[in-house]
Formats: C-alpha cells, structure tokens, sequence
C-alpha cells in the first residue's frame, strides 16, 4: 500500500520535478507517458496511450529501447534533467502456484512414490532466470529454488522480459512483466 501512494504521489509531482513533457524533443507525448506509468503498470485510464506507445517500441520488425531517453521528455532549464531516472531489462521465470516436495527422501505408498512433506509455492516471477525448454523426461519445465529453507525443482511454464523503473536507485512501483 505505501509503494502504491509514493507512486501516486510520484505520478502527480512528476511534472513539477522535470517540466511539462516537450514532444519536439522525444518521438511523442504518449512516449515520455511510459516514464510515469510503466511503474504503476499502465493501470489509470490516462495512461492507455503511453502503454500503446511502449508496445509500439518494443515490437517488431524495428524495435526500440523500451523507453525513449528522459532527457529529451523533460523540458531543458527546469532543473529536472532526469540524470537519477534509469531502467534495467531482463528476464524471469514464470511459476504458477503449485505443490513441490520438500523432503526428498521418498517413499512407496500402494506401490506409488510418495513424498514426506510437500509445501505450497504460490505464483510468483523469478527475476533474472529464463524457463528451459520441456524435458522428455517427464520433469516438464524445472528450474531450482529454495522453498522453506530447502533447494527444490518447481515448474515454470514460460519466460517473460521485465523491466523496472528507478529514481535516485530506488525502484518505483512495481518490476512489469511483458
């Protein structure tokens, strides 16, 4: 809930911090939007125009930077340059909520394996790994995590890029995974 009203109040001092948005610098006005509602994932209304811009930059067959240089949204001689604005790209995992063992000592019940004590992993990103391809050994899509203290195999189903915005080397709002 507080990184949800920082972001607000971020949303609503972004222009008085770095100047009215000055189209003849970057490619649009719906370009230099992405800087205020990428973190927020492109949830107000206002902010459907900004998320068609960045689809249009990140989409073939001449993909763009994510966003454009924030120097050329911030009108120049405000004292807001966006020197301490950054963004850092990646991939993640993707694991949807599952069971997993945690106890790999194993064992046969009515003549099936079974396993000691199993724990909930609920859905989640994990940052900075890709989803390998399906295995025919049955295993599926497994990458390894620890889960209640334990290094276990979970399923992910796919590999998704991310993108996180920051101030000053703080991130804002939430990592929003395309």
């Amino acid at each position: 809930m507080k990184i949800r009203i920082k972001l607000l109040l971020f949303l609503l001092a972004a222009p008085a911090l770095f100047g009215v948005f000055n189209p003849a610098l970057a490619a649009s006005q719906a370009e230099c939007a992405i800087w205020l509602c990428l973190p927020s994932g492109f949830g107000p209304s206002e902010c459907h125009a900004a998320h068609r811009a960045f689809l249009h930059r990140i989409s073939p067959p001449h993909p763009k930077p994510a966003l454009p240089p924030f120097s050329d949204c911030a009108m120049k001689g405000t004292g807001g340059n966006g020197d301490d604005l950054s963004y850092k790209q990646g991939y993640a995992a993707y694991v949807p909520a599952q069971q997993v063992c945690t106890d790999n000592r194993m064992f046969y019940r009515n003549g099936q394996r079974s396993c000691r004590q199993m724990a909930q992993v609920p859905a989640h990103y994990v940052e900075g790994r890709s989803c390998p391809g399906w295995r025919p050994n049955g295993n599926g899509r497994q990458i390894k995590e620890m889960v209640d203290g334990k290094l276990v195999s979970v399923r992910c189903t796919t590999t998704s890029r991310e993108i996180r915005v920051y101030q000053s080397g703080q991130q804002l709002g939430d990592t929003y995974h395309y």
